[in-house]
């Protein structure tokens, strides 16, 4: 439960890169043992959300511009990697009914506000994706990218700096659904390299 607050807490602004997480306080908060809180801030520090320390105990991560851009890089290439993957084994079982699913539900949200429910159906559009393609080991790393603190710090940086790109989601969604291999990477790796495009520009 922690866990999930804390990283919803990231997209609604009520936690800031920098914020430093007082055991007391959280334990107070949630009503919940010191132990509980702990488990909760070791699971977050090995997802790179947050660092501890002995001595300054726990604080959200902060990134600099240099750490954010390598992320994206090796993004782009995972993200592209599974678009491929799964974009040549939608025809298999149940796979075209689930990846429709994801890319329906996420379509839902085009003219709506920003919102942690779009966040969710977002991840889930890519999990899914990931999941289809069948590379366990891909599925794997793509869970310890550090996606959740590049959005925020950009998003911090300036209002409205990162609106979600549906039509490059609809580029993706739609080569999956059509078997395309090829086209499925190129419109996934694009989609990355438009948000490292936009935090290039930050420091313009």
């Amino acid at each position: 439960m922690i866990f999930h607050e804390i990283v919803q807490g990231l997209y609604k602004g009520s936690y800031v890169p920098g914020q430093r997480l007082v055991e007391a306080d959280l334990t107070k908060k949630w009503n919940v043992s010191r132990g509980t809180v702990r488990e909760a801030l070791n699971r977050l520090s090995a997802e790179g959300i947050v660092t501890l320390s002995r001595h300054r105990g726990a604080a959200i991560r902060v990134l600099d511009r240099a750490e954010m851009l390598d992320i994206l890089d090796v993004l782009e290439l995972l993200i592209g990697m599974a678009a491929r993957l799964a974009a040549r084994r939608i025809g298999e079982g149940t796979n075209r009914d689930r990846f429709t699913e994801t890319f329906v539900a996420l379509q839902q949200f085009r003219d709506q506000p920003a919102s942690f429910e779009l966040i969710r159906a977002r991840n889930r559009f890519y999990r899914t994706m990931a999941a289809i393609g069948g590379n366990r080991e891909l599925q794997d790393i793509l869970g310890r990218m550090h996606v959740h603190l590049v959005r925020v710090q950009l998003q911090a940086l300036h209002d409205n700096l990162m609106p979600d790109r549906f039509e490059d989601y609809s580029r993706v969604g739609e080569a999956v659904l059509a078997g395309d291999a090829r086209r499925a990477e190129i419109a996934a790796r694009r989609h990355v390299r438009n948000t490292g495009a936009v935090l290039s520009r930050v420091g313009d």
